[in-house]
């Protein structure tokens, strides 16, 4: 769940919502509609995480992230929940409208709910001829849902490895091969025959905004919280390389004040 729920994150948005009835059976009719779309088939599945878990005090079910009870009571299947501390997280059968529970560590597919459309490429040097904006598209390639670029440059999953490529650029690309999970954040890529010098080096892919810090796992959060002395990235990356401010003790007078 916790995977789910940074991916969604990263792409700007949050694992899906099911605390009513009401939120359950959007779902429901999202994953119908899903269901019907040649784009998604080859990685259409009945089954999905949602945000539930009872990890803190078995039988008592509560959202991941908020800590919260559902608003109404989950729709357990008449066998569930069955797995006591063996499954401590929860998944729902759309095509039957039932929940159940679920070892934590079982691997389903999630859907995200308002995720962001634009993604910006950060990093590269002034004269390189990739795409700097990117946009989420519609359906999957290789399994996966992919980028594409104002400019035709496409961020995509292919032969085991993150890909930044233009169909009619063959010997300019650049790659990433550390994880095959998405590479939202700050992330070491290798680069091949851009006009940047470097063949390696480290690239920000993120949904954040101009006024956000991109956390190293591709959370965002606001610029103002940089540096601030709490970490707010779950990974504190947004409290790393902080220098202080070196002042000139000849030009410096603490009783002057600062220009307007």
């Amino acid at each position: 769940v916790t995977s789910h729920s940074q991916l969604c994150r990263s792409l700007g948005g949050e694992l899906v919502q099911t605390r009513s009835n009401q939120e359950f059976n959007d779902a429901v009719e999202f994953h119908r509609k899903l269901s019907t779309d040649p784009s998604y088939f080859e990685v259409f599945e009945s089954d999905i995480t949602i945000r539930y878990t009872d990890e803190g005090e078995e039988g008592s079910w509560v959202d991941i992230e908020t800590g919260e009870a559902p608003v109404d009571p989950l729709l357990w299947s008449p066998t569930e929940p069955s797995g006591f501390h063996a499954e401590n997280c929860s998944g729902a059968n759309l095509l039957q409208s039932f929940v159940f529970d679920v070892a934590c560590d079982s691997l389903r597919p999630g859907i995200c709910q308002g995720t962001k459309s634009k993604f910006y490429l950060r990093g590269l040097c002034d004269s390189s001829v990739m795409d700097t904006i990117f946009t989420l598209q519609h359906g999957v390639y290789n399994r996966r849902r992919f980028f594409q670029g104002y400019f035709g440059w496409r961020l995509v999953w292919e032969e085991n490895a993150w890909y930044i490529k233009h169909q009619r650029k063959n010997e300019t690309y650049a790659s990433y091969t550390e994880s095959s999970f998405y590479p939202l954040g700050y992330k070491k890529w290798n680069f091949y025959g851009d006009r940047c010098s470097l063949t390696s080096g480290f690239l920000s892919f993120t949904s954040c905004g101009e006024d956000e810090f991109t956390c190293d796992n591709g959370l965002c959060v606001g610029m103002e919280q940089r540096c601030d002395l709490r970490p707010d990235c779950p990974d504190q990356t947004d409290e790393e390389n902080c220098g202080l401010l070196k002042l000139d003790k000849e030009l410096y007078h603490k009783d002057k004040t600062p220009p307007a």
